[in-house]
């Protein structure tokens, strides 16, 4: 089930639930409680998650909620280019974190948790802490694989960016994490002179305009310039347009958080009861789009084979190109990070049966399953390496049989011999010629062989020392237990 390019508003409880679903390309804002309950299957895709827990007295809001299940572990989620906005202010907008991963119970049954949740290439900003990835005391072997990469952190929240109770960062897959430094800009939208949207720059004549949406999630004002160059068929620049303006200054909640700016309101709850709640009198400046446009004129009436190249560049100290996009006759190309890109990797067993399917990111490792036993076999290992997947993969499980042991002659000979040994009787002669043929029986055998011999042999051993304390007790019979243990290696 996809859900996709919609404005989700005002829900009193999660607005996205379902397993096995798709929620792309939605606008999502001013719900009561979480945006969204994470369950096994789902794919989130480019959303824009807004304030959270909006007037809602006594929230627990979050943007997108792991907490699994009592019968079965929450898995395969991935979380991927989506934007989430959501300041923790007193009453206005409840936020506990962007996402928010714990093991709950639930009735008193414990959940079973999650696994295999892929978080990358998202903006978070908000929160007491931004982002909580914790064990809540179930095993982490059991929670893994977990990956949080390659995401733009916010100056918005109340504590700090990342708790992990019962991890360190050093025990899930978490890198290229970094705190906003620049202006951050959505996709670069080409619209004509009758303000629709373009695909081709054929499309365009005349006059048009370039558009764009940008946030500052830095806690200093930033300057900006979006540049525009019509280049023609050879790549000669024709045109050139510019624009450049500020953006003000992300200010998070501590800075507001004053006595002097509280104020107790009466408000309703949700069964219609007057509830005293805390307020701020004034909010902080946020996160919000800041629309920035150039106005293209005096174009070329036919601009079939020509391209518009856009790049904006924060010029806050400087000059740092954030982000760019080309349209040509036909294409439209935006570039800022790049796509994540996941293989596909299947782990199958000796009779060609699926052990396992597992969705990689580009260069991480897959982790592989339990080599099934098979009677009569020995496991070797895998057929190929996975340590840094880069394409579709499939890794067969390796296997040889294990030899069919057929004893030798002089194998036979030995074990008859300690069978004998072992059950003569009689005279210490008698007994001494038998565990003598025995050790004589032993050497005899080859001695890539003699493992195989090896319980015979530690009978036999047993045998020679008992009848060496015998020995040792009779008179005149320790030159022949010094002989017997010479042969056997025994002793000294």
């Amino acid at each position: 089930l996809t859900f996709a390019w919609a404005e989700c508003v005002g829900s009193l409880s999660s607005m996205c639930n379902g397993s096995n679903t798709t929620f792309s390309h939605l606008y999502v804002h001013d719900v009561k409680a979480d945006h969204a309950k994470g369950s096994s299957g789902q794919l989130y895709e480019s959303c824009y998650f807004r304030d959270g827990g909006t007037r809602s007295p006594g929230a627990h809001a979050d943007v997108i909620q792991i907490s699994g299940s009592t019968d079965t572990v929450t898995q395969n989620i991935k979380i991927l280019g989506c934007r989430f906005d959501i300041p923790d202010l007193a009453y206005d907008h409840v936020a506990n974190a962007c996402i928010f991963m714990k093991p709950e119970n639930w009735s008193g049954k414990p959940s079973q948790g999650y696994a295999n949740i892929q978080i990358s290439y998202n903006w978070f900003n908000g929160g007491g802490y931004t982002t909580y990835i914790v064990t809540n005391d179930v095993p982490r072997e059991r929670l893994t694989p977990i990956t949080y990469s390659y995401n733009t952190l916010g100056v918005g929240r109340k504590f700090g960016l990342l708790n992990v109770g019962g991890w360190d960062t050093d025990s899930f897959d978490y890198h290229d994490n970094a705190q906003a430094s620049l202006l951050e800009a959505g996709s670069v939208v080409f619209y004509d002179k009758d303000g629709n949207r373009l695909s081709s720059v054929s499309e365009l004549s005349e006059s048009g305009r370039v558009f764009v949406n940008l946030a500052n999630y830095t806690d200093v004002a930033r300057t900006y310039t979006l540049s525009v160059e019509l280049k023609d068929a050879d790549g000669n620049t024709v045109a050139t347009f510019s624009s450049s303006d500020s953006v003000v200054r992300n200010m998070s909640s501590k800075e507001y958080d004053l006595e002097s700016n509280k104020e107790i309101i009466i408000v309703k709850d949700s069964k219609g009861n007057d509830v005293q709640v805390t307020s701020l009198k004034e909010l902080p400046f946020l996160p919000s789009d800041v629309p920035s446009e150039v106005a293209l004129t005096d174009l070329p009436a036919d601009l079939t084979g020509y391209s518009l190249e856009v790049r904006i560049y924060d010029t806050t100290g400087g000059s740092e190109m954030i982000r760019s996009s080309v349209l040509s006759d036909g294409i439209a190309e935006n570039t800022l990070l790049p796509k994540p890109v996941y293989h596909t990797v299947t782990f199958k067993g000796q009779d060609g049966q699926v052990l396992k399917t597992e969705q990689v990111l580009a260069g991480a490792a897959a982790t592989a399953p339990t080599a099934p036993r098979v009677e009569g076999y020995r496991f070797l290992g895998w057929s190929c390496d996975f340590s840094a997947v880069t394409s579709d993969l499939t890794v067969e499980a390796r296997y040889e049989p294990i030899p069919v042991y057929v004893p030798s002659a002089e194998m036979l000979a030995f074990r008859g011999a300690v069978a004998t040994a072992e059950s003569a009787t009689g005279s210490l002669a008698a007994r001494r010629a038998a565990l003598l043929a025995a050790a004589e029986a032993y050497l005899a055998v080859p001695a890539a062989e003699r493992a195989e011999g090896q319980a015979e042999y530690e009978a036999l051993t047993d045998l020679a020392n008992s009848f060496n304390a015998l020995l040792a007790s009779a008179n005149g019979e320790a030159a022949d237990a010094g002989a017997l243990a010479g042969i056997l290696g025994l002793t000294d």
